[in-house]
């Protein structure tokens, strides 16, 4: 889990200055982990979907047609885990959205040797295909307005600025926050109950249930 900090800490003013990092945008869902398979011979479905939750649980949660389809259209290869975010019950208004964050399998191999820099391409390259053309565009703009009407998205990294969004993006009732990550820390896999993360922070609005 990342380390709690606020963002009057000096910690946030030091990790907006290194070139090492980048933040997201924490989103206020469900923890989740998407595993892809590829469906056999004799099945009418190009892929096999299921949602789970950090906590090695099989969410109960069932897709909308336009999520399905969002995921059929990206560039999966074989077997895939996936760290996202599911929106759809904590927040009234958010309903069947997902942002993907990283990539933990990939064509059946376990990425725990790669850097979140390295896995964040993986990311990118699930929406390499001519119909995300738009999307990457407003990625690339860094354009969250326009990625949050969609269903199916890759979350923004900032490389700095990280007060600035904080003050533009914490006023949406999605956003909690933001989860600020090193690019050259490796890739961690584990349940809810794991420590802390020394290399990936989360900063959160002021909430009377939060401690910063």
């Amino acid at each position: 889990m990342p380390t709690l900090i606020s963002i009057t800490q000096p910690l946030f003013s030091q990790l907006d200055k290194d070139e090492d990092t980048v933040a997201e945008l924490k989103i206020n869902g469900t923890h989740l982990i998407l595993k892809r398979f590829e469906s056999s011979v004799h099945s009418p479905f190009p892929n096999v979907y299921e949602f789970w939750g950090r906590d090695g649980n099989k969410l109960k949660y069932n897709p909308s047609r336009e999520v399905i389809q969002a995921l059929d259209s990206l560039k999966w290869e074989g077997d895939c885990e996936i760290d996202a975010e599911l929106e759809h019950t904590k927040v009234h208004s958010r309903k069947h959205t997902i942002m993907i964050h990283n990539a933990m399998i990939w064509n059946g191999e376990l990425l725990t040797n790669k850097t979140l820099g390295q896995t964040r391409k993986i990311v990118e390259s699930l929406f390499s295909g001519n119909g995300h053309l738009i999307l990457m565009d407003a990625v690339e703009r860094k354009d969250y307005m326009q990625l949050r009407n969609l269903t199916v998205y890759p979350s923004i990294q900032w490389k700095n600025g990280y007060q600035k969004i904080f003050d533009k993006y914490t006023p949406l009732e999605e956003v909690e926050g933001l989860v600020i990550k090193k690019l050259s820390a490796k890739l961690k896999v584990g349940l809810h109950s794991c420590p802390e993360v020394k290399t990936m922070w989360k900063v959160r609005r002021p909430h009377k249930n939060y401690r910063f």
